[in-house]
């Protein structure tokens, strides 16, 4: 995992042999003096206790903050200014609600709207424009592939610079669905 986190100090890891099994500790920087792994569980090979170890220091980085439940290190973003930029002529950048520092991003803001929905969040699938010409330009939308009432794709977008600006994009065009349909249940009396 530490080839995914650079941010923090790599792990050291001892396997060991006991019996016909085999075992590995995981140590971290985040958690001197404690193990993770042991001799409490073996393994049928080095790799799987390996494995093992790695998993449990990673569960308990994301428990204690320092990674995200995706397994990346979560850092603060400074946002300089800008959100995505519109690869055509005459397009003005775009900016809004999550941009500033402390602020959540619109893909932040997807996933909680999905949780207080009761929704599984979505997939995002975007491509580029044209691979040879403009590798760095990408069109795509979010599919809700598990909600049966949002089948067509949602938070569409067209020639956007960067596939992280393009992402942003279409998150926000979720963000209007999802605030909809909150607004749509809390009208109806159901509540959330």
């Amino acid at each position: 995992f530490s080839a995914l986190t650079p941010a923090l100090a790599p792990p050291t890891f001892a396997d060991f042999a006991v019996g016909l099994g085999f075992g590995c500790e995981c140590r971290i920087a985040q958690r001197p003096g404690v193990p993770f792994g042991g001799t409490d569980e073996l393994f049928g090979s080095k790799k799987a206790a390996k494995a093992h170890a790695a998993r449990e220091a990673v569960a308990f980085l994301v428990q204690s903050g320092e990674l995200d439940a995706d397994g990346n290190v979560r850092t603060r973003k400074k946002k300089l200014g800008g959100g995505a930029v519109r690869a055509e002529a005459g397009a003005e950048e775009v900016r809004g609600q999550g941009e500033g520092e402390g602020e959540k991003s619109w893909g932040e803001r997807v996933v909680d709207l999905c949780a207080l929905l009761g929704l599984h969040p979505p997939t995002y699938r975007l491509a580029p424009v044209d691979p040879a010409a403009a590798p760095h330009v990408f069109s795509g939308a979010a599919y809700f592939e598990h909600e049966p009432l949002l089948r067509a794709p949602v938070g569409a977008v067209r020639n956007v610079y960067g596939r992280r600006n393009a992402r942003e994009e279409s998150a926000r065009g979720v963000v209007v669905v999802l605030e909809g349909m909150m607004r749509a249940r809390e009208g109806a009396g159901g509540g959330v």
